[in-house]
């Protein structure tokens, strides 16, 4: 059912008509590819540079337009930004500035390690760890990505407290964690330090070798960090006013440690069809249903996490529900053909149930509910809200950059030591310096032409781009 919420008056700079503001596609579109935003470390102990593309109104003469971050699915192993240019360039249109963002995928999986004769317990299962610690990277990712746009809203004519997300599947999981997983205590004990993942290539009774080995580095699962991150630690926050969640969930964690209560809980906008076999609509584990319809309910989705799903977020949400659409149609359709029409050739003609139905309806639907919610915080005073105390917004001065011989690097004030490490794009140490407060200096005498990382282990500062150049 949906719940509607009516616009009474409007003003939109630049615009000739009164009617809900920042809903109709007014404005043509200039695109920017390849921004990048920061960088990371992956699940195996390499760098991630991870980029956005921007996507902006020309001509509609406004100074505090609101952001859209689109964030694509992909069960946290495949998908691009890409995905979602669509949706950025309708957001565009519409008045708005859109990002759409890679975010760091992937996680141990089970192709490490190949089934021999069916003999399941041989197998390093993808346990519900593994999928929380790539949920939380992505989600950290996105506060980044956040804070960066925040960061350049004078540049990008944005609104710093009118920031929105829209994600699909577990772009969609990836937005929701990101908005309401804001307290330290939430964090998952996943995330903490856990043992490593065993070798995929020992052999474990009657199991055999495909995959590549893996050093001790990359099975090791060190300590994720704050719910926060520590990318783009800029002065200002990761809070946004709404997200639009397209067949997406909460871990079902979130329900029991009230995630979603507190007076700067968002506005949400959700999409399920009810009979989703990849993310379920109500309480049960993620894929459970593709694994019992195309599977028979084996291993691979014995282990995973616990969601909530739509139907169960949308009961909880109370007034911060814009809408919560259940389309039903498919799944009806499918049903209605006969008895037990629910079995795995259905399910995949049908793309699972995890699409958008109607999608050109639905997104209308969706910048209509942001619309009185973009209004409504305009009318609010909006400064720069400072971060945690944990999160520092200042950063190292690095000088000289681009460097060709030695780089120069000074910790701000209220940083006694820190150790810094850098490294090659697949995350490499090449150099590893212990510093201390003043000048401090790294030798890169030997090291190509090309950009290099800049990592600080034990001190609370966002991560930094070297150049070398000769």
């Amino acid at each position: 059912m949906m719940r509607t919420v009516l616009l009474l008056s409007c003003l939109l700079p630049g615009a000739v008509l009164c009617a809900q503001p920042y809903t109709q596609a007014l404005w043509p579109v200039d695109t920017v590819r390849n921004i990048t935003y920061g960088w990371d470390t992956t699940y195996l102990g390499g760098i991630d540079t991870l980029k956005l593309d921007l996507f902006r109104p020309v001509g509609d003469g406004n100074t505090h337009r609101p952001v859209l971050v689109a964030v694509h699915g992909g069960a946290w192993v495949g998908g691009t930004r890409q995905d979602l240019w669509s949706i950025c360039h309708a957001a565009a249109q519409r008045g708005y500035v859109a990002a759409t963002i890679s975010y760091r995928l992937r996680h141990h999986v089970p192709q490490n390690v190949s089934i021999s004769l069916g003999v399941d317990p041989c197998v390093y299962l993808p346990d519900s760890a593994e999928l929380l610690r790539a949920l939380y990277r992505a989600q950290q990712d996105l506060k980044g990505a956040i804070r960066f746009l925040k960061g350049r809203s004078a540049q990008d004519s944005t609104n710093a407290c009118t920031v929105f997300l829209y994600g699909e599947s577990a772009g969609a999981i990836t937005s929701l964690t990101a908005a309401f997983l804001d307290e330290a205590g939430e964090r998952p004990a996943a995330c903490g330090a856990l043992p490593a993942v065993p070798d995929p290539n020992l052999l474990l009774g009657g199991c055999h070798v495909t995959g590549l080995p893996l050093t001790a580095a990359q099975r090791s699962r060190p300590d994720l960090g704050p719910v926060d991150g520590d990318l783009m630690l800029n002065g200002t926050d990761a809070r946004v006013a709404g997200i639009a969640a397209m067949y997406g969930a909460l871990p079902i964690m979130a329900l029991a440690e009230d995630w979603m209560q507190g007076p700067d809980t968002p506005a949400v906008f959700l999409y399920h069809q009810p009979c989703d076999a990849i993310v379920p609509n109500g309480t049960a584990p993620l894929l459970r249903d593709l694994s019992a319809y195309c599977a028979g309910g084996t291993w691979w989705s014995m282990h995973y996490p616990w969601s909530a799903g739509s139907a169960v977020l949308a009961q909880v949400l109370g007034s911060k529900l814009l809408a919560s659409i259940q389309d039903a149609a498919v799944c009806n359709a499918v049903l209605g053909q006969f008895p037990f029409s629910f079995n795995c050739i259905n399910v995949a003609q049908n793309g699972s149930f995890h699409y958008v139905n109607q999608a050109a309806v639905v997104v209308d639907s969706v910048f209509k509910a942001f619309s009185p919610v973009i209004v409504a915080t305009e009318a609010l005073p909006c400064g720069t809200t400072a971060i945690a105390d944990s999160h520092p917004s200042a950063r190292a001065l690095l000088f000289p950059n681009p460097t060709v011989d030695a780089l120069t690097v000074v910790l701000p004030d209220g940083i006694r030591a820190a150790q810094a490490r850098l490294c090659d794009a697949t995350g490499r140490v090449l150099r590893s310096v212990r510093m201390q407060g003043g000048r401090n200096m790294i030798d890169v005498t030997g090291l190509g032409n090309g950009a290099y990382i800049l990592m600080f282990e034990d001190a609370p500062l966002p991560t930094e781009q070297v150049i070398v150049a000769r």
